[in-house]
């Protein structure tokens, strides 16, 4: 059996700052001294990762916290304004969508009715909305670094065509996901809606925290 190969310096790094940016998601803002703590980093590498994420725009200093034993302490956060996402729930009625900037906070919303179900054109649909939910957070769309769509039904891995939603007209084309990154100029993700709310429950709602949990989601069928 060959033997491990040990982390180069740049792993490390890269797994070390991960840790302090969810740390700083979850908890933040917070001073060195506590990602440290949180983390089980040292202080000297906090002290270098921070002032490695500062300098890449993904913390800002956010003032300092008194009241503590010894030296005023620097506050650390999320740049929120690093980067944008869009997330799109789309039914056979309308295009909603939300903009959210790093620290998941929503900075856009557009909902856009989508009555037609003849000569649809998905990219153009889909275009329009992301632009007015981008343009309500004062961004372009060119801005969003992600785009994903939850949609009733399912992709087919093999073809990349929606399946299982013949009600949501126009989207039942090969290469969905491409075809919208092209068009959109934006990468693109296409999910199941009722997945992405399970996700979504894992990560912060009912189901934090849970090894097992089951999703009932009643709609148009359950």
């Amino acid at each position: 059996m060959p033997a491990p190969v040990p982390g180069t310096p740049s792993l490390l790094r890269a797994i070390n700052d991960r840790a302090a940016l969810e740390a700083l998601l979850a908890r933040g803002p917070l001073t060195r001294p506590q990602i440290s703590d949180l983390t089980g980093i040292s202080k000297p590498t906090a002290s270098q990762l921070l002032a490695r994420l500062e300098d890449a725009g993904l913390v800002v200093r956010d003032g300092v916290r008194e009241g503590l034993p010894g030296r005023t302490a620097e506050l650390y956060r999320i740049n929120g304004a690093a980067a944008h996402v869009a997330g799109a729930d789309v039914t056979p009625a309308r295009i909603r969508v939300s903009v959210a900037d790093l620290t998941g906070t929503v900075v856009g919303e557009h909902t856009l009715p989508t009555p037609s179900r003849t000569g649809v054109d998905v990219v153009a649909r889909m275009a329009e909305a992301l632009d007015k939910a981008a343009a309500a957070a004062g961004l372009a769309r060119t801005a969003l670094h992600r785009a994903v769509i939850g949609i009733q039904g399912a992709i087919d891995p093999a073809t990349g065509r929606l399946g299982y939603a013949a009600h949501i007209p126009g989207w039942h084309i090969p290469d969905l996901a491409g075809t919208l990154a092209g068009g959109l100029g934006v990468p693109v993700a296409i999910e199941n809606d009722v997945n992405l709310a399970a996700l979504a429950e894992r990560a912060g709602g009912q189901a934090a925290g849970a090894r097992d949990f089951v999703l009932l989601w009643v709609a148009d069928g359950v």
